[in-house]
């Protein structure tokens, strides 16, 4: 994939998976499950806030800061809990001057894409075939 900024990322179409026995599959099922959980709403907030204490952004009034934040933090709780904050420091530590805090749809295009490798895997696990053992 070539996003319009330039560059490329690599997009995961499927994996496949065979020759798991049951054992074997339910420990990486839940390994991968695992690895899927998803931050508090508290630690999305902390986030944000974070990120809004790096960044430059144009003056809002308390309400708009309040709204803001729900909605950012909202965004974040979609995704696994060490994505969420990868990509909040990714955004924080940007090396543009001035660093702008970034779009709502910066961060969910920066999760999404973190995501998808594990999504795709986990789609894989659940629907991978058994293994038959001889009795």
């Amino acid at each position: 994939m070539f996003p319009a900024k330039g560059g490329y990322y690599a997009r995961c179409e499927g994996f496949e998976i065979a020759g798991l026995d049951q054992m074997n599959r339910s420990e990486a099922l839940a390994a991968v499950e695992a690895a899927m959980t998803r931050p508090t709403v508290e630690q999305c907030e902390e986030m944000v806030a974070s990120l809004h204490a790096v960044t430059a952004r144009r003056g809002d009034d308390a309400e708009g800061q309040m709204l803001a934040m729900a909605l950012y933090a909202g965004c974040l709780a979609q995704y696994p809990a060490d994505i969420a904050k990868a990509v909040c420091m990714t955004f924080a530590l940007r090396k543009a001057k001035p660093n702008w805090f970034p779009t709502l749809s910066e961060i969910n295009e920066a999760c999404e894409t973190a995501t998808a490798q594990r999504s795709v895997l986990l789609h894989a696990l659940k629907s991978a075939p058994m293994e038959r053992t001889a009795a």
